[in-house]
């Protein structure tokens, strides 16, 4: 059996560097460059938000990734640093840029039927709050705050003409618990293991977010879907708590969802994680010895099935070897036994991804941890402003941040299949559009520069990565070409 599996993971690695260039066109940037884009399903339309030290340029694709229209206009002085989000007004978009203390927004409405850019900027008086996310829901752009130490959760709503709508959501009375399994106000519950004010943003997971082990390793998420969103928490390894707000109607639930039991030697504190997919809510926990994965309705925690593994005995679910992966897609090694992958999950943070594919779920299972560098070199990428740092949870580009991620990452996992009942079944894990993503820009030119000092890092060309259909797109910007290029890839 570990033959097959090996071979099939060679020829995995061998096969899935394969794309097809969809478009190329002109382009002349200068420094300082950004990157966001918005996907309209119902459209079949794309736009590109491309900015530079001095301009902004939206693009409109068709779903052939051919230019429809475009408009250019200035770009917002110095102090608006990030595209934080976006709103809808009619057929048309209107960008929110923010400055780095979150008190000032910027906005620009793209009207490309008149050709026309018109602008405003609003004020933003937090009174003794921290923010927790910002996102864009059914066209609308939302500022997630919390009072501090209260149980008050607030929505700043910026709808179709752009004026805010404040809200107050009262969750008095409701349980929150931390890590220590006390009582605590909802602002403590949503800010526990922060320690900067950047470190309080909840990693938002919308429709539109490319799933991975790196993303979905973060213990305090926020997940969209349609006119709600999840707050999603795990620092309790006894349980996942889920607090989900309706924003029609503002109504919302509180729901404890235990973790799978396993048996834990008192000297130890076991390690959890969870993730949310296709209404269900998959859990892991894991010990020293032992761990156990169980999938459950999301909307009351129903059990739909619990799996289990030792670490003298082989994962009995399993449909790939153990792949332990060392900052690079093919740097890596295979793991023989199940003690390894215990061992190291548990020392590390325990990640989950799932996909639907041909009437079966595909499951990665697995453990995320720093790389320790023995030397003072250090990642580096020239992607305009993106060089403040790779883990952001909203804003620019920030599904291809999470990808690369993966450089300074050291990845073990397994995969494994399921049927629409999660009951496992035999099989060859299929090859997933993100995996053949993550190699092509390992190894591309269009997507790297090779390095000047031998024992540096590849540095990435900018680039941008987004959902489209049943997709990923690749878009890459070649400086001294003056070239802006996009690849697609399907599972």
């Amino acid at each position: 059996m570990k033959r097959v599996y090996l071979s099939f993971f060679l020829l995995f690695f061998l096969n899935c560097f394969s794309q097809q260039t969809v478009n190329s066109f002109p382009l002349v940037l200068k420094n300082n460059r950004d990157y966001f884009q918005i996907v309209n399903d119902s459209t079949q339309e794309i736009t590109l938000f491309i900015s530079d030290k001095k301009r902004v340029k939206a693009i409109l694709l068709n779903k052939n990734m051919q230019i429809i229209d475009s408009i250019s206009t200035t770009r917002p002085e110095k102090k608006y640093v990030d595209i934080v989000g976006y709103n809808k007004k009619g057929s048309n978009y209107r960008l929110y840029w923010a400055t780095k203390n979150n008190k000032e927004l910027y906005t620009e409405l793209y009207d490309f039927s008149k050709k026309k850019v018109t602008y405003n900027t609003t004020n933003l008086v937090f009174k003794n709050e921290s923010i927790f996310q910002k996102i864009s829901v059914n066209g609308n752009f939302y500022v997630i705050t919390s009072l501090e130490n209260s149980n008050i959760l607030k929505l700043y709503k910026y709808g179709k003409t752009g004026v805010v709508e404040e809200k107050s959501i009262d969750v008095t009375g409701t349980k929150f618990y931390n890590s220590s399994n006390k009582l605590v106000s909802l602002y403590e519950f949503l800010a526990e293991n922060t320690y900067e004010d950047y470190d309080r943003q909840l990693q938002a997971i919308t429709e539109q977010s490319v799933s991975s082990l790196v993303t979905n390793s973060k213990k305090r998420k926020l997940y969209v879907y349609h006119d709600s969103f999840v707050i999603s928490i795990d620092n309790n390894p006894s349980f996942t708590q889920n607090l989900t707000v309706n924003l029609s109607d503002l109504s919302f639930k509180n729901l404890l969802i235990p973790q799978p039991y396993i048996d834990t030697p008192v000297d130890e504190i076991p390690n959890s994680n969870s993730y949310i997919f296709d209404s269900k809510i998959i859990q892991i926990k894991i010990n020293s010895m032992e761990f156990a994965v169980s999938i459950k309705k999301l909307d009351d925690g129903t059990e739909i099935n619990t799996f289990s593994g030792k670490k003298d005995i082989e994962i009995a679910f399993k449909n790939s070897e153990i792949i332990q992966e060392n900052g690079m897609y093919d740097s890596y090694r295979i793991l023989e036994k199940s003690n390894q992958f215990i061992r190291k999950v548990n020392n590390s943070t325990p990640s989950i991804t799932c996909d639907l594919m041909d009437n079966s779920y595909y499951v990665t299972l697995g453990g995320i941890s720093d790389i320790v560098r023995s030397s003072g070199m250090g990642f580096g990428m020239n992607t305009g402003s993106m060089g403040t740092g790779l883990f952001v949870t909203y804003g620019p580009n920030y599904a291809f941040q999470n990808l690369v991620t993966y450089k300074e990452k050291k990845v073990i996992y397994v995969n494994c299949l399921f049927d629409l009942n999660f009951n496992h079944i035999q099989g060859e894990p299929k090859k997933l559009a993100f995996e053949k993503v993550r190699k092509f820009v390992d190894e591309s030119p269009d997507i790297i520069d090779k390095p000047i000092f031998s024992n540096s890092e590849k540095l990435y060309k900018d680039v941008t990565l987004f959902k489209f259909g049943n997709g990923l797109y690749v878009g890459s910007y070649n400086s001294p070409n003056n070239e802006y290029k996009i690849f697609s890839f399907t599972d």
